[in-house]
């Protein structure tokens, strides 16, 4: 007769991290409220519905209630972990996947919550603890929504795609009882030096090109009153557009337009038309723009590399018009060849006048 065999299943550092992590959190959220109410069960909910393992998920639940001290939290929290338990185990059992009734199945949590968790009640609110509790049990309803839509987000959507300024509240709000739960949990100075440190590693992280697309995400959707006509703000690693405003209306860019003038310069540098030591010399139709400029004269000349200084820090006409004419011939020449690499990079709502 063979021996079953029986197979280890393997747990990766990945999956322990997470589920350390989810415990923490937990018991931080049960010290986020004055009488230690169980806001945990919130994560509790929404780890269940983002797939966690009921057992494991369950356990850390139970385990987060003994912040409170109390066997009347620790009897309603293993009520409310019995009775999921059951259910999500039922619906594995019979291969059927959760559906909206298992807010159905949250709010049943709650009667254990009102009847068996040892809740004096808040003495600002002269109403009986049972209803102060009903109230509570509501809010509870709320953030298992919320924190439903935000833990999916974190754990599946966070730094791989842009997320929706309604995601990005709703991981700030579990973030905001993580912090509730610390001040609560910690002496004053200690939380302190955690929360530094958190503010530090968010300075950090903003570094990182991958964090930029959500921040980004969020400054659009934030209703900004820029002052300014038209503007693009685009993440040069990845190239998403984080911010758009009017960006396809068609204005007078002013000086911004030097900005293709030194690109056509540079890339005859780079394709050796041109050399930084080649002398310009200055024609008088050049010397005549006007404007900004370093009063260049008739018949002067400069080496390209100063021109370019010149164009670069003071914005200076008459040093754009005379480039122009040294690597194209004449201004007009220029601004056609202006205008072609204009369509390669793409910018089909922008023509090109002058070089200036």
């Amino acid at each position: 007769m063979k021996k079953p065999k029986f197979r280890v299943r393997k747990i990766s550092p990945k999956k322990i991290f997470v589920h350390l992590a989810l415990a923490a959190a937990m018991a931080l959220f049960n010290f986020a409220l004055p009488k230690r109410e169980p806001v945990a069960f919130a994560l509790y909910y929404a780890a269940l519905s983002a797939g966690f393992d009921p057992f494991l998920a369950g356990g850390e639940y139970l385990l987060s209630s003994l912040v409170s001290f109390s066997w009347g939290a620790a009897l309603s929290c293993a009520v409310q972990v019995a009775f999921l338990t059951l259910v999500y185990a039922l619906y594995r059992r019979f291969a059927r996947r959760v559906g909206f009734e298992r807010i159905i199945y949250a709010a049943l949590c709650q009667l254990p919550f009102i009847f068996l968790f040892p809740h004096s009640g808040y003495a600002v609110f002269p109403v009986m603890p049972v209803l102060q509790k009903t109230v509570l049990a509501v809010f509870l309803l709320v953030l298992c929504m919320l924190f439903e839509g935000g833990l999916n987000a974190l754990l599946f959507r966070a730094f791989r795609c842009r997320l929706s300024s309604g995601r990005i509240a709703e991981i700030c709000l579990m973030c905001v009882f993580a912090g509730l739960g610390l001040l609560g949990a910690l002496p004053v100075p200690v939380y302190g030096a955690i929360a530094l440190w958190c503010m530090l590693f968010a300075v950090v992280l903003l570094k990182n090109a991958s964090a930029l697309p959500a921040a980004g995400a969020a400054a659009a959707d934030s209703g900004l009153n820029l002052s300014c006509a038209s503007c693009v703000l685009m993440e040069k690693e990845t190239g998403t557009f984080l911010l758009e405003e009017n960006a396809h209306e068609k204005l007078e860019p002013a000086s911004v337009t030097k900005i293709m003038t030194l690109l056509l310069v540079m890339e005859a540098v780079d394709a050796g038309q041109l050399s930084m030591d080649d002398l310009v010399t200055v024609s008088a139709y050049a010397a005549g723009m006007g404007g900004s400029q370093v009063y260049l004269e008739e018949g002067e000349q400069m080496p390209v590399s100063e021109m370019i200084k010149c164009v670069t820090v003071v914005s200076g006409n008459d040093c754009a018009v005379a480039l122009a004419e040294h690597v194209a011939g004449s201004e007009g020449a220029f601004v056609s060849q202006m205008n072609q690499r204009a369509r390669e990079l793409g910018m089909a709502d922008t023509t090109f006048l002058n070089c200036t």
